[in-house]
């Protein structure tokens, strides 16, 4: 057999092959791209939040909105408000935060985010006065309405707004002292950020006054447990002495265990802790 003869039939068995390929794949000519761009082509084609602008600036004058500037291709602002859920975390500082939007579309969930920077924020802050306003029997629960006007008793909401009608206040009797109330006021805001302040004031009015020289102790089931011992004194409202009139209550001091022993006279109650070890 010629070279001739041997270079032709190469030439037809490569057509052929040709032929087949063309056949097969339609003409297509298939191409591998880099693997990042194809995940980067991929995201593009999903839907995405679209921030103008980029970052959300607020100076705490007028109302903030988190969705102002945000788009989503193929829903109205209407449709935004009742889907996107938002929350905003600590950023890299106090003024600086991260705003996360989360949405379920058609096409899955979407999740962007974009920072949100506070002007002339300090966070909050409460300042209560030196002198706390007096309180009754009936106004114990309202100290909230007896807070003093004014700079003595000032609520922060960081920006120097006055945020006193956001500010919750916790109250709950002394564990040590039955005519002392412990309140606790607390502040927090939309951007995360927490101040506590705390006072202690006493019932003007109060029938009696337990009070208790500890309020918790640790004997061992060997001890021997009088728990009248532990009450300071007891009064009346004028004055008087009520020691007679308090009664507590009476644990198993054989068993191992913590126990929460009540001294009361007369609606008014001292609590001392009490824990019994081997």
């Amino acid at each position: 057999m010629s070279r001739t003869t041997i270079f032709k039939i190469a030439i037809s068995v490569f057509c052929l092959i040709a032929l087949v390929l063309l056949y097969v794949f339609g003409g297509r000519v298939i191409e591998y791209d880099d693997p990042v761009s194809v995940a980067n082509q991929a995201d593009d084609t999903r839907d995405a939040f679209v921030f103008d602008p980029e970052t959300l600036v607020y100076d705490g004058t007028g109302e903030l909105d988190l969705l102002e500037g945000v788009s989503l291709e193929g829903y109205d602002e209407n449709q935004l408000k009742s889907m996107v859920y938002i929350r905003i975390s600590t950023g890299d500082s106090l003024s600086e935060k991260i705003i996360e939007y989360t949405a379920d579309t058609e096409e899955g969930r979407v999740r962007s985010m974009r920072k949100l920077l506070l002007r002339n924020y300090n966070g909050p802050s409460i300042v209560l006065p030196d002198e706390m306003p007096t309180v009754t029997m009936s106004t114990v629960d309202h100290i909230k309405d007896l807070m003093p006007e004014g700079k003595t008793y000032r609520v922060d909401d960081g920006f120097g707004n006055d945020a006193r009608q956001h500010v919750q206040i916790d109250a709950a009797r002394s564990p040590m002292n039955s005519s002392e109330v412990n309140y606790t006021f607390i502040l927090e805001n939309a951007f995360g950020d927490r101040t506590v302040e705390k006072a202690d004031v006493i019932i003007s009015d109060a029938p009696a006054t337990i009070i208790l020289t500890d309020t918790d102790i640790t004997i061992r089931t060997s001890d021997y447990f009088d728990p009248y011992t532990c009450i300071q004194s007891a009064t009346t409202a004028d004055g008087g002495s009520a020691m007679d009139e308090v009664v507590c209550d009476e644990i198993d001091t054989s068993v191992t265990g913590e126990y929460v022993v009540n001294c009361e006279r007369r609606g008014q109650t001292a609590s001392l802790r009490v824990t019994v070890t081997d």
